[in-house]
């Protein structure tokens, strides 16, 4: 398994998380690998086989160039075949600037990229296939991404500042604390989060009290152990919140095998979205 991340060109830092590359032999994931909510979106493009999606209510192949909408539920993925694929990852609160449609009509979708950016997803994907090396792929994204970038109005600055505060505070910060920092109803702040990152406060909040767990199962004896560490109220909290990202006990979902899952909550990744608060 061979896995990269680039940090995007500095005009497009404040609104890229990164771009990652994978790849992976034939029939690698077989077995599946679990897709679990995080609070971004992204754009794949497959530059081998695509891979096949399995949801509770149907089994369908990615599009070769898909975006994936904010999610609330997790899905399963399987290679057809040789793996390779390029991403573009957004922060949550980015990914509006980038594409007419807003982030909450996608909300737990995978789409395909054709039906967001018309003809040039199919000219991008070709031309990200004709290139040699990983650098000229992500300078051939690079070009692409600022040629979409949207005006940046100042209320995605005000949303870089909460979903940091967020994530410092672990997703323990209340609606009205929130609302009352920055001198907003809390209504305009849920308004706020439903145009721009496609998700609620609670939800998006519920999303990153949940992420911690990946590092902080290191420092765990036992799953009670961690879900006192990840500040939930009780074991039971816990359960529900893993089966409902997961689908799965913390039992099951913190003794599965998940290689790729894993290469995302490293504690120097890139893509770890506790790395972006700083």
């Amino acid at each position: 398994m061979k896995f990269r991340e680039f940090v995007p060109t500095a005009a497009l830092r404040p609104y890229i998380n990164c771009f990652w590359w994978f790849q992976e032999g034939e029939q690698t994931l077989a077995d599946a690998e679990l897709v679990v909510p995080d609070g971004c979106c992204e754009v794949i493009l497959h530059l081998g086989t695509p891979v096949q999606r399995i949801s509770e209510k149907r089994t369908v192949i990615n599009p070769v160039c898909n975006f994936i909408g904010p999610l609330l539920q997790p899905y399963t993925v399987r290679s057809q075949g040789n793996l390779e694929m390029i991403a573009i990852r957004f922060y949550p609160h980015t990914v509006g600037l980038f594409f007419q449609t807003a982030p909450y009509e996608l909300k737990n979708q995978v789409v395909d990229l054709e039906l967001l950016w018309g003809s040039g997803a199919k000219w991008l994907l070709g031309e990200l296939v004709d290139m040699p090396t990983l650098q000229q792929r992500i300078a051939i994204l690079e070009r692409f991404l600022l040629s979409k970038l949207l005006d940046v109005p100042p209320t995605v600055l005000l949303l870089n500042r909460i979903v940091q505060d967020i994530i410092h505070q672990r997703g323990q910060l209340k609606i009205e604390t929130i609302s009352a920092k920055y001198g907003m109803t809390t209504r305009y702040l849920e308004l706020l989060f439903r145009r721009w990152i496609g998700l609620t406060p609670k939800a998006f909040s519920r999303i990153i009290q949940f992420q911690q767990t990946f590092q902080l199962q290191h420092q765990a004896q036992s799953l009670t152990e961690l879900s006192y560490l990840a500040n939930y109220t009780d074991q039971s909290h816990f359960i529900r919140a893993c089966r409902q990202l997961t689908g799965l006990s913390p039992k099951q979902f913190f003794n599965i095998n998940l290689p790729l899952h894993d290469h995302f909550t490293q504690s120097d990744s890139i893509s770890y979205l506790y790395n972006f608060a700083d």
